[in-house]
């Protein structure tokens, strides 16, 4: 019984003591960052509806106001706003002519392309600090390990100087026979021949088509694709031959 009752009285102690009423400057100071907003909003508003040169009286609440002149510029500071990720993008792009931004998250390999995607990938790094590595990753449809790889390879001074287009990186007369043989097939759909597994005459060719940009492998079509910068080289062999 003894313990039932100091029971009882711990639960009345804690359980049944009325809530204090807040003290009067809680209450007042509840919402005055709201009030403070809506007063720098009617004070905004005041300064636009004014001239040039105009006296401004201001009343903050029950315990300041001030009258004070106000001279207005005219021509104001343009407020800095954050680009967004596929402005940033368009922006370097500039630099790489030819690739686009179903390029930079296609699965492109060459070497010009991901001199491409590694420097959006930084530009947007090091202009946008509120954006995770996660994010990055899903506007490039890639892991965010991916990104944070292109960052550092950067900052650590990997660079890709004196990249040219795909369309101009090699020129018609340095085709070989091979090369242009592989083109035609993937152009006109038919099967490529299989090579021997010690013979790697057939992989020297579709690797240097794909570093160029010529031709790249379909994961969803399971099958070789010719580019447009392809199509241009071999139409312009087949008339030089």
């Amino acid at each position: 019984m003894r313990q039932h009752e100091a029971y009882k009285a711990v639960r009345e102690r804690l359980f049944s003591k009325p809530k204090p009423a807040p003290a009067l400057s809680v209450l007042r100071d509840y919402d005055a960052h709201v009030r403070a907003f809506r007063d720098w909003c009617a004070l905004r508003d005041k300064l636009k509806a004014a001239s040039t040169s105009s006296t401004i009286s201001v009343s903050f609440g029950p315990y300041a106001s001030c009258s004070v002149p106000v001279v207005m510029e005219e021509v104001a500071e343009p407020v800095a706003t954050r680009r967004s990720m596929k402005d940033i993008c368009l922006d370097v792009l500039k630099r790489f002519p030819g690739v686009g931004l179903e390029d930079l998250r296609g699965r492109r390999r060459d070497r010009y392309v991901v001199a491409a995607r590694h420097t959006c990938m930084y530009a947007i790094y090091a202009e946008r600090k509120d954006i995770p590595f996660t994010m990055l990753g899903r506007f490039f449809e890639r892991d965010h390990t991916s990104c944070l790889a292109a960052v550092r390879n950067i900052e650590n001074g990997k660079a890709w100087p004196n990249l040219k287009s795909p369309s101009v990186v090699v020129p018609r007369k340095e085709l070989s026979l091979e090369e242009l043989e592989f083109l035609q097939l993937i152009r006109d759909g038919k099967p490529l021949p299989s090579g021997v597994a010690k013979d790697r005459s057939q992989e020297r060719p579709r690797a240097r088509m794909r570093n160029i940009g010529f031709a790249e492998y379909s994961e969803r079509l399971r099958r070789w694709v010719i580019t447009p910068a392809g199509l241009e080289a071999l139409k312009r062999a087949e008339e030089s031959a």
